[in-house]
């Protein structure tokens, strides 16, 4: 969910429990029109799709952005007052460092816009769950901003293998991003265990903030009973 310009914008998606090809939805409220209603939309799956775990941001000129996981990778879709869409890639993996495929980049997004209307997105790179921890692949926060209309992407804290998880990001008054996301402690099992990277989480896992030049521990999480 996000507000500006006097409007409410929400994005959402369906679980596939109860459709199995759902596609994300999108709904704008005017909040100073107090007899305007939701005019429902849904994010376009032409030409990119957008499948997985929506976030939007919304922008002074009353637009809104949506970032997502699809068959392009990280996508960042605009929507322009008159309800016109159109989209940009933000990263289809080849970008980072190391270097990732589509399917190395995880289904959580999070997005915001600066009083300028620039787009700043937050996403992670996945920790192969299946396999033993792979000190290439780590599990990572990436941080991409949109400058003179190309994307930008760099990564925020390379500790750990498995971090990044849950990002999201606001914005300061300075235009400053801050992002929060969650490193995650794994001891792997013992030897043979058919999925060896799912380890028991016997240790806390971290949820982090950062911003430019500085990255803080907020705390452990609290221990999820299983």
């Amino acid at each position: 969910i996000a507000y500006e310009a006097g409007r409410l914008h929400v994005v959402w998606k369906e679980s596939i429990l109860d459709n199995p090809d759902p596609d994300p939805g999108y709904a704008v409220k005017p909040l100073d029109d107090p007899d305007s209603g939701w005019v429902i939309d849904a994010v376009p799956q032409e030409p990119v799709s957008c499948d997985e775990e929506p976030g939007v941001g919304a922008a002074p000129d009353g637009s809104a952005w949506v970032s997502c996981r699809g068959n392009d990778g990280i996508t960042a879709w605009h929507r322009t007052p008159d309800g016109a869409w159109s989209h940009e890639q933000v990263s289809d993996g080849s970008n980072l460092v190391p270097p990732r495929t589509q399917q190395g980049l995880d289904r959580y997004s999070a997005i915001a816009v600066d009083d300028d209307g620039v787009p700043h997105v937050v996403f992670n790179t996945l920790a192969p769950v299946f396999f033993e921890n792979d000190v290439t692949r780590p599990g990572q926060p990436q941080y991409a901003a949109r400058v003179d209309g190309d994307w930008t992407v760099e990564t925020i804290d390379r500790d750990g293998q498995d971090n990044g998880r849950n990002p999201g990001i606001a914005l300061d008054e300075a235009g400053r991003p801050h992002v929060s996301y969650v490193l995650a402690n794994r001891i792997d099992p013992n030897p043979g265990h058919p999925c060896p990277g799912c380890g028991e989480l016997n240790e806390r896992h971290q949820l982090r903030h950062a911003q430019p030049l500085a990255t803080t521990l907020l705390g452990d999480l609290p221990t999820v009973p299983r």
